[in-house]
């Protein structure tokens, strides 16, 4: 019943209150996203290149043959099959599109000074009107 007259107590330690778990999600932030996850990133791929014997390296040959090769974009198959060259070409387009929404995304979470310019000579340069 005291602070009911007072509404700029409970706003100024409201405040307090959020500069002190601001800090804390930043901290966090900094060590997860900082050497450690470089870290973690890349022992994971050399630790699972390891354990798989390299398979990547080893069936990079095959792999390249089987997809880019003449006989996998001939026409010469049943009705409705795939080629290898398609379901690449579709997996990159799928992966390089995810790529750019988190991108944009990720400016615009952040406030990236340039995020306006950078959609404006997009837009430009693909020939999309912005409204």
């Amino acid at each position: 019943m005291l602070f009911r007259h007072c509404p700029f107590f409970f706003e100024n330690r409201r405040d307090e209150v959020m500069e002190k778990l601001n800090d804390v999600i930043t901290a966090i932030d900094d060590f997860v996203w900082g050497p450690v996850m470089l870290v973690l990133l890349v022992g994971t791929g050399i630790f699972l290149t390891i354990r798989t014997r390299f398979l990547t390296w080893r069936n990079l040959g095959y792999a390249l043959k089987s997809t880019l090769s003449k006989e996998a974009r001939t026409k010469s198959r049943g009705e409705g099959d795939v080629s290898p060259f398609s379901a690449l070409t579709t997996a990159l387009a799928a992966t390089i599109g995810t790529g750019n929404i988190v991108g944009v995304a990720t400016a615009m979470v952040s406030g990236a000074g340039s995020f306006g310019l950078d959609v404006d000579l997009c837009c430009i340069w693909s020939d999309v009107e912005v409204q």
